[in-house]
């Protein structure tokens, strides 16, 4: 009865392998986000310049957890005085009407977009931007092959096994698959680069606990052991 094991699924599995026990997902709350950030390897240097300037420069630090919009907001200022010279633009040249126009307007959109991605990196960084969601995880997937990744393995085989298990579940979101068809391309594309970098492949539930000879052990035996390991 342990996890909706069947005595088919525990045949097949040869033991008990807990899976999920319907479509899963991976909720990780905001204040934790810049935490695991600091793990992936690409960001790690993004994520301790941050925390230096917000640990030795206190105005840094009020002026992100108070204001993290305010450089967004300049930004957006900026690119709207851009818009608006834009359409006040005059000049007896035409082709120099046209040259001062298109300055202006890849300022503009310059501006909104950087705007944009500083205001999204102030937020995540000081963990505001709210909870992220992982997945779907397709139901029947095995527990561990996600949570048994090894953080201590390549940092290139981390990187592409996070890229490839996000990107393949972002596919199976995204062309809304079955159960059956998220399990199967879990099991082709995800599951060998999970494995590659996990730290115990092994998933059946105690299996490397038990010993034959437990089986010829009596009564008073068992008892023996139970009390030597009181001991411990």
């Amino acid at each position: 009865s342990f996890n909706g094991a069947t005595p088919e699924r525990l045949k097949k599995d040869h033991g008990l392998i807990w899976r999920t026990p319907e479509v899963t997902y991976l909720s990780l709350p905001g204040e934790q986000v810049p935490g695991i950030l600091a793990k992936v390897p690409f960001l790690s240097r993004l994520t301790k310049w941050y925390a230096y300037w917000k640990t030795n420069h206190p105005f840094v630090e009020m002026f992100v957890s108070r204001f993290p919009w305010l450089p967004s907001g300049i930004l957006f200022l900026t690119a709207y005085c851009c818009f608006v010279w834009l359409g006040r633009t005059t000049h007896r040249d035409p082709a120099e009407v046209l040259r001062r126009k298109q300055r202006a307007r890849r300022l503009g959109y310059s501006a909104i977009f950087i705007g944009i991605a500083i205001g999204v990196l102030f937020y995540v960084l000081d963990g505001k931007l709210g909870a992220v969601q992982i997945g779907p995880i397709p139901k029947g997937t095995p527990v561990n092959l996600l949570a048994n990744m090894n953080p201590d393995a390549d940092r290139k085989e981390i990187r592409k096994t996070l890229f490839l298990t996000l990107g393949t579940l972002a596919e199976i979101e995204s062309k809304h698959l079955s159960e059956t068809e998220g399990q199967e391309l879990l099991r082709k594309k995800v599951a060998p680069a999970l494995m590659s970098a996990s730290k115990c492949p092994d998933f059946v539930m105690d299996e490397g606990h038990y010993f034959k000879w437990f089986d010829s052990m009596t009564d008073e035996d068992k008892n023996a052991l139970i009390e030597l390991l009181k001991t411990f």
